[in-house]
């Protein structure tokens, strides 16, 4: 194994730590662990810190972590839950000795070629479903950019992800191995 490069890429929330494993570019593992159903938001906190655990204990040999960072959160208390829940994800590898980093969404969506809607894209939309609200287009576009990665993901490794989560992570794997 000398010489290889073991990549991890983690999509996580505050409901879920989505992975990918990949050895020289190339996946090798993939998943979703959920966490604790608790509305304790402390409860959850220590389900996080297991899951994370789960996962650094799987792979040993791990020489990069990357993580997606998160970004334009409009709810605090969102944005708070998912500052403690990326400090201990994180932390638990760096306290192994592994490198961690972090990636912006927009930065790995557009390497695999998958950028925020141009205006063109807005107005088809617009035109294609007339008469809904700025939250439908917004929410719509969303989805149909969550199903493109997941397209990415089945074309170029022939994985069917078990949701965008999962997706996200074997791209943000694949930005960190090859990016």
């Amino acid at each position: 194994m000398a010489g290889k490069k073991h990549i991890l890429g983690i999509d996580a929330s505050t409901h879920t730590l989505a992975w990918c494993y990949m050895v020289d570019g190339v996946p090798r593992e993939w998943g979703e662990l959920d966490y604790s159903p608790s509305t304790n938001q402390f409860v959850r906190l220590g389900s996080v810190q297991q899951r994370a655990g789960i996962v650094v204990d799987r792979y040993p040999d791990l020489d990069l972590v990357v993580i997606e960072a998160p970004v334009k959160i409009r709810n605090i208390r969102v944005a708070i839950s998912l500052a403690y829940s990326y400090g201990i994800v994180a932390s638990k590898f760096a306290a192994n000795g592994i490198e961690v980093k972090d990636v912006s969404p927009i930065t790995w969506q557009r390497w695999i070629g998958n950028p925020p809607f141009s205006a063109v894209e807005k107005k088809n939309l617009r035109n294609d479903y007339p008469s809904h609200t700025k939250s439908w287009y917004y929410n719509e576009t969303r989805k149909q950019r969550k199903q493109r990665t997941i397209d990415w993901v089945k074309k170029t490794y022939g994985i069917t992800a078990q949701n965008d989560n999962v997706a996200d992570a074997v791209s943000i794997c694949a930005w960190a191995s090859k990016g």
